[in-house]
C-alpha cells in the first residue's frame, strides 16, 4: 500500500500563484502566510470546503520551500481507519512514541520534503495524539508536515485528543475560501481550467461566451472550483458551451440567457507562456 501511494503523488508544474490566489484580499493573505510557513519550515494546516484547492495550495507551498527538490507524499486520512492509517504514516514501529517512525512509513518516504495529510479530520483520537507530536516538531525529522480538512469534529466525552484539539498543534493555519466568496476569480480560474482540460484532453480550446460566464457568476457552486471544473470540462468535451447551457442554467435556477438573445462568442485571454500541470 505505502508504495503504492507513494507512485501516485508524481506532478509537474502548477497554476501560476495568481491562479491559484485570485484577486480577493482574503486570499492574497492566504498566500502570505503560506510563504511565511515555507520560510519558517513549519507545519501548515490549510482548512477550508470541499473543492476548493487544498491539495494545489499544498502542492504549491512545498514547490515554494527550501524541500522542493524532496518528495511531496499524500496520504488520505479518509481512506483508512485505526491501525492501518498508522502503521502507513509511521510505519510498523512497535509502540506509540512519536520518535518510533519507521524509514518505510509515509513519514520515513518524505524525508527531506513534505508529509500531506489530506481529510485529518477523519482521524482517530490515539492517532490525532501521535500525529500532534510530530505536527509539534518532536519527531518529523527532515520531514514536513501539511495537513487540510474540511471541518473538524469536537472531543466527545471520553475522548483523550480530537482532530480539533490536533488543529491547535500547528504555527501556521489558512482558510481558502469557498468559491461563493470570490466570484471575481471565476474569469481568470476559467481561462486556467480551458487552458489545462484543452491540453490533456488534446481538444481544441472552445470559446466561452460573456453570457455564460455571467451566469457562473451568479451560481452559488456548492461544489467549489471542482464543480467548475466539472462544467468546463463539457464545454472543452462537447466544443461548444450550448451543449451545457440549458443544463446549467436549469441546475442553477438561472434564467435562461440563450433562448433571450443570440450567442455572443468570445475567446478567454490566455497567457501563452504559461505551462499548466496536475
Amino acid at each position: 500500500m505505502t508504495e503504492e501511494t507513494a507512485r501516485i503523488l508524481r506532478f509537474t508544474k502548477l497554476p501560476e500563484a495568481d491562479q491559484i490566489f485570485g484577486r480577493t484580499m482574503k486570499m492574497r493573505a492566504v498566500r502570505m502566510e503560506v510563504e511565511q510557513a515555507m520560510r519558517d519550515d513549519l507545519p501548515l494546516l490549510i482548512e477550508g470546503e470541499s473543492g476548493t484547492g487544498k491539495e494545489i495550495i499544498a502542492r504549491y507551498a512545498h514547490l515554494n520551500s527550501g524541500r522542493a527538490s524532496g518528495p511531496f507524499v499524500r496520504v488520505n486520512c479518509g481512506s483508512m481507519r485505526g491501525a492501518m492509517l498508522e502503521k502507513e504514516i509511521f510505519g510498523a514501529a512497535l509502540g506509540t512514541a512519536s520518535h518510533n517512525i519507521d524509514g518505510d512509513s509515509l513519514i520515513g518516504m518524505a524525508e527531506g520534503g513534505t508529509l500531506f495529510c489530506d481529510d485529518i479530520a477523519e482521524i482517530e483520537p490515539g492517532l490525532c495524539r501521535r500525529l500532534a507530536n510530530v505536527v509539534s516538531g518532536a519527531a518529523s525529522g527532515s520531514t514536513r508536515i501539511v495537513c487540510a480538512s474540511s471541518g473538524f469534529r469536537h472531543r466527545g466525552a471520553g475522548e483523550q485528543l480530537s482532530s480539533d484539539d490536533l488543529s491547535n498543534h500547528f504555527a501556521h493555519r489558512v482558510h481558502i475560501l469557498p468559491l461563493r466568496e470570490r466570484k471575481q476569480d471565476i474569469p481568470v480560474l476559467c481561462e486556467y481550467l480551458i487552458h489545462k482540460l484543452a491540453q490533456n484532453l488534446d481538444r481544441p480550446m472552445p470559446r466561452i461566451s460573456t453570457d455564460v460566464l455571467a451566469s457562473f457568476e451568479q451560481w452559488d457552486w456548492p461544489g467549489n472550483i471542482r464543480e467548475l471544473e466539472n462544467w468546463i470540462a463539457r464545454i472543452v468535451i462537447f466544443g461548444t458551451e450550448e451543449a451545457i447551457g440549458f443544463d446549467f442554467m436549469r441546475q442553477a435556477g438561472l434564467r435562461q440567457v440563450f433562448a433571450a438573445r443570440p450567442h455572443r462568442g468570445v475567446h478567454v485571454r490566455l497567457n501563452r507562456r504559461s505551462r499548466f500541470g496536475r
